[in-house]
């Protein structure tokens, strides 16, 4: 039935957030994060009590976090060349 009983598997978390508005319901943010990992065999993931299992989840962790503040807090985007901020005249003598 399995024919492999040590299949390679990828670890693969994905996320649905959704930012909701309390006071009127509304969806401000809807987003798929996801996280793919490395490729290894069951027995890799498994072995040590699932400490690469656990340790892949951290960094899938760490990384669906970055990718939430980075939806919910965008960078800024540069000023234009002509709003810039220019090099103040140099003092009168």
């Amino acid at each position: 039935m399995w024919g492999d009983l040590d299949p390679e598997l990828e670890l693969r978390l994905d996320v649905d957030t959704r930012l909701i508005k309390a006071s009127d319901g509304a969806t401000t943010l809807l987003a798929l994060l996801r996280c793919l990992g490395t490729v290894r065999k069951f027995s890799d993931w498994t072995a040590d009590s699932g400490r690469v299992l656990r340790e892949g989840l951290v960094l899938c962790s760490e990384n669906l976090a970055e990718q939430l503040a980075s939806a919910l807090f965008p960078a800024p985007e540069p000023l234009p060349e002509a709003a810039a901020p220019s090099e103040a005249p140099p003092p009168p003598a």
